[in-house]
């Protein structure tokens, strides 16, 4: 008899084990949903007005535009760094992004950082944001063009912005000649 009591409360066991990790498995315990747009009807208007620009004057590169980019991904802390410092460093731009990278289309070089400035009324946590992102291109030796947001964009004006500050396809950040920023200041 302790037996067959033996053998019922290892079944219990084994179909508790089994519910409990079906369960797990449900579509609750991933409680995401999509956002429905990656840009703004504003973002979206300055990515167009990007996009137009450098279709315009394909004579010059093959250029693309790509939207919100993770900084971590088109920076990454210096070699000197290492341990707590590089894992600091690394933190405080691994959940920030970029509004819009200007890559050559060919290779996917980095060639122009460019952020649109929404409103005269910034916060101080934007402002703070912003020189953040200042001290950290110029630590990179990337460039980096803030446009202020409109409702309109002049393709003209947009390019001699965008074209006066692109680096040439020769030009290598990844290859040294990285300006001496303290890009830990607050």
């Amino acid at each position: 008899m302790e037996n067959v009591l033996y053998i019922v409360i290892i079944a219990l066991l084994i179909v508790a084990i089994f519910a409990w990790f079906r369960s797990r498995q449900l579509p609750s315990d991933f409680p995401y949903q999509s956002q429905g747009r990656l840009l703004t009807p504003s973002e979206m208007s300055f990515y167009h007005a990007i996009q137009n620009t450098l279709l315009a004057h394909r004579n010059v590169d093959d250029l693309a535009v790509f939207a919100k980019v993770r900084i971590a991904d088109v920076i990454s802390p210096g070699k000197a760094l290492v341990g707590t410092d590089w894992q600091d460093a690394n933190a405080r731009i691994s959940s920030k992004h970029f509004d819009f990278v200007i890559c050559s289309a060919e290779d996917s070089q980095i060639r122009l950082i460019v952020e649109g400035d929404a409103g005269n009324q910034r916060s101080v946590k934007k402002l703070r944001r912003d020189h953040f992102l200042d001290q950290v291109c110029a630590s990179a030796s990337l460039p980096l063009l803030r446009v202020p947001a409109q409702p309109n964009y002049d393709a003209e004006e947009l390019w001699s912005n965008i074209s006066s500050k692109l680096l040439k396809p020769s030009e290598n950040p990844a290859e040294g000649n990285s300006l001496k920023v303290d890009a830990f200041q607050s």
